[in-house]
C-alpha cells in the first residue's frame, strides 16, 4: 500500500476522507520484523536443539499457510481479487499468527510460577511499540479530523491492542503474580 499507487487509489476509493494508513515507519518496521524472523528461522536449523523438535501442528500450519498464500496470490494474478484485497487478507493472517507467539511463554511462566530468565526488556519495548502505534493512529486521525483510519486499518489497531493486552499479561506475571518466586530462584 505504501509503494503502489493503484492500491492507494483503491483504498482511497473505499475510504475517501482517510489518509493512506501505511507510512514509511510502518514499512521500516515490517522490513525489520521480516529480517529478524528470517534470522530466528535460520537459527532453528543451525543451532543444536537436543531433543526439541518443531511440533507437527506447526509443520502442518506452515504448509497450510504456504498453500493459502499461493492460492491467494494465484487469485490476485488472475484478477479474481484486487491487490488491496490481497494485502488485506495477508494483514488478517498476521493478526491471527501474532497471538500464538505470546501464549506459549505466558503458559510456561504460569507452569513454572516464575519469569526468571525471561527478558522483560523486550516486553517493555514491544509494549511501547504497541502504545506508540496506537498513538500514531490517534495523532493521524486528529490531524485530519477523520477517525475512519481505525476502520480503514483495523489490523494495525488490532495488533497494537493485542500486543498491549498480551504484554500486560507478562507484566502481571513478572511484577505481581511471580515477583517473589523469581527472586527466590535467582538467590538459590
Amino acid at each position: 500500500m505504501y509503494f503502489d499507487k493503484e492500491v492507494q487509489a483503491e483504498y482511497l476509493q473505499d475510504q475517501p476522507n482517510a489518509p493512506v494508513p501505511v507510512l514509511l515507519n510502518d514499512v521500516v518496521f515490517a522490513v525489520h520484523a521480516l529480517i529478524l524472523s528470517l534470522v530466528f528461522t535460520i537459527q532453528i536449523f543451525i543451532y543444536e536443539r537436543g531433543s526439541q523438535r518443531v511440533h507437527p501442528i506447526l509443520w502442518f500450519g506452515g504448509v497450510a499457510f504456504m498453500f493459502a498464500t499461493a492460492s491467494t496470490l494465484t487469485l490476485c494474478v488472475f484478477d479474481l481479487i484486487s491487490r488491496l484485497e490481497l494485502a488485506t487478507l495477508f494483514s488478517y493472517v498476521k493478526i491471527v499468527l501474532t497471538a500464538p507467539v505470546y501464549i506459549p511463554q505466558l503458559y510456561l511462566n504460569y507452569r513454572r510460577k516464575s519469569t526468571t530468565g525471561f527478558s522483560m526488556e523486550a516486553v517493555v519495548l514491544d509494549f511501547a511499540g504497541g502504545v506508540l502505534s496506537l498513538l500514531q493512529m490517534v495523532c493521524q486521525a486528529w490531524n485530519v479530523d477523520d477517525w475512519s483510519n481505525f476502520v480503514g486499518n483495523p489490523v494495525k489497531s488490532g495488533l497494537a491492542l493485542l500486543t498491549i493486552v498480551l504484554d500486560s499479561g507478562y507484566f502481571l506475571q513478572h511484577f505481581c503474580f511471580y515477583r517473589h518466586q523469581s527472586d527466590e530462584i535467582t538467590k538459590a
